[in-house]
């Protein structure tokens, strides 16, 4: 205004220029800053969502270990000796029970062959009974039938036993492993040998 009123309507044309950069540059500093701005929000919900998120992960797995546990006492309370494999047959887990009539530590027990831990064979014939996913799956003996056995200890000590095999199916239903229950019947035989 000062250089239009001073009649030097030239010298304004040459200052436009430099008042359009300065606003220019202006705008796009405060677009730049509008970015950040959003940015930064954007970051901070992400934020939010992701500590949400890990909250939500940590419940689940407490929750997770917690059912882990209870399910570990429930096994080890159980008075018959369960084992149960991956479907290639080394042992996942043992029972209380199982250890005692096995003779074997359950850490020295998981991640060995089922046959290495628990050997069962025919009373009768003394021959080595199969107890292994591929078995019940080519249906040689109804999954779950209970026989009696002969199991051979760790320590070789024998003993009479009942056992029953089954498939250990996942939420599915496919088969991933095998759980096997046995108990001592060295009692049961002598109360029966004792009655006429």
């Amino acid at each position: 205004a000062a250089v239009l009123e001073r009649a030097e309507p030239w010298l304004a044309l040459l200052m436009v220029a430099p008042v359009y950069l300065s606003y220019r540059t202006y705008r796009i500093f405060l677009g730049r800053i509008e970015d950040e701005q959003r940015h930064r929000l954007e970051t901070q919900k992400l934020h939010g969502e992701a500590i949400t998120a890990l909250t939500q992960v940590r419940r689940a797995e407490a929750a997770l270990a917690r059912e882990k546990e209870r399910l570990a006492v429930t096994l080890r309370s159980i008075g018959d000796g369960v084992i149960t494999t991956h479907l290639h047959g080394t042992i996942d887990s043992i029972n209380n029970v199982a250890e005692a009539l096995t003779k074997w530590d359950r850490h020295d027990a998981v991640g060995q062959p089922l046959g290495a831990v628990f050997q069962s064979f025919d009373p009768d014939t003394r021959d080595r009974l199969d107890i292994s996913v591929d078995r019940l799956r080519r249906n040689e003996e109804a999954p779950g039938l209970a026989r009696s056995a002969l199991l051979i200890a760790r320590d070789l000590t024998e003993r009479p036993i009942d056992q029953i095999s089954a498939p250990l199916p996942d939420a599915t239903g496919r088969t991933i492993g095998l759980v096997i229950a046995f108990r001592d019947i060295t009692e049961t035989l002598k109360i029966q040998e004792v009655r006429p």
